[in-house]
């Protein structure tokens, strides 16, 4: 019973982060340019802005995306930039219900001990499926007369 509780918490917590996108707040949107800056510049330009060294740095995947720099400070904050190194935003993400989610799910709200039970929930699980696919293999044998 207590696998089974512990499996509920971890499956609704994976799906609920799988749609963490479309739950959090959305970003920023940055202007073109039509020369990228060089990462050094945008590093250099986020830490004189955050006060301490980047730890992170996600590239834009469209024209309009912002760069996100990930400041290391004890609020985790988050740097929106523009290709002129403009600052669009800032977000701390400590503390955040993403990061709740993922305690969690991986037991580590609790600990070691709640790490060790997120495992062997996963463990139980994988030990289901695998036996349910050999007893659905084992009866879909012909039997001999």
């Amino acid at each position: 019973m207590t696998i089974a509780a512990f499996a509920v918490v971890v499956a609704s917590t994976g799906v609920v982060l799988s749609f963490r996108d479309q739950l959090k707040e959305p970003d920023p949107v940055a202007t073109p340019v039509d020369t990228p800056p060089s990462i050094d510049a945008l590093i250099a330009r986020a830490e004189a802005i955050g006060g301490a060294a980047v730890t992170d740095v996600t590239l834009p995947s469209a024209p309009t995306e912002p760069y996100q720099l990930w400041i290391d400070d004890d609020d985790e904050t988050v740097l929106f930039l523009d290709g002129r190194g403009e600052l669009l935003g800032r977000r701390a993400s400590k503390g955040g219900f993403t990061q709740l989610l993922f305690a969690l799910h991986t037991g580590a709200i609790a600990g070691f001990v709640g790490v060790l039970l997120s495992a062997l929930t996963g463990l139980s699980i994988l030990a289901l499926v695998v036996s349910g696919l050999v007893m659905a293999r084992v009866r879909a044998r012909p039997r001999p007369r």
